[in-house]
């Protein structure tokens, strides 16, 4: 019974890598790394659920597909930062080390990361994410008005709209 129990404990804390138990910079550098083609749903459970509904009305296998057909072998980039926590909520971003050309749209056309800009140019220097450390866990992109969309924009072109409300 007790070997059981110890195996249900230990399979259900496996389930956990996108919560609340890992630092938000460890669940960042987790879902760019299983979007990637670490794990085979390429990082769905990392996503909260308004996010997955947002930007694939919660269908899974478009996502899959989406992640599965994006090129990946340009994609660079540095340690994740928190850039602040307040209310529930972390900031996380990372630095491209590969170039924004780098960046697979689908990551930015679908409101899943957010571009960083710098200067008055808007130059594409990064990717940065909300996410939630209480109530529902996971990964909420966030910043779909003013300056955050000419960022986007800056790395996906007009393929970047606003969410449907």
């Amino acid at each position: 019974m007790l070997q059981r129990a110890t195996l249900l404990i230990a399979t259900a804390a496996l389930g956990l890598s996108g919560c609340l138990a890992s630092p938000p910079q460890d669940r960042l550098e987790g879902y760019l790394r299983a979007v990637a083609g670490g794990e085979p749903d390429r990082g769905w459970q990392y996503l909260a659920e308004a996010t997955r509904e947002i930007a694939y009305q919660s269908d899974k296998a478009a996502y899959v597909a989406d992640a599965a057909a994006a090129d990946w072998e340009a994609f660079r980039w540095s340690p994740p930062t928190v850039l602040y926590a307040d209310d529930g909520f972390s900031y996380v971003s990372v630095r491209l080390t590969s170039g924004a050309a780098s960046v697979p749209r689908f990551l930015i056309a679908r409101w899943l990361l957010n571009g960083i800009c710098e200067g008055n140019t808007f130059e594409p220097v990064g990717l940065a994410v909300m996410l939630r450390d209480s109530g529902e866990s996971g990964i909420a992109a966030g910043g779909w008005t003013g300056s955050q969309v000419r960022c986007n924009r800056r790395f996906v072109g007009d393929a970047f709209e606003e969410p449907p409300s």
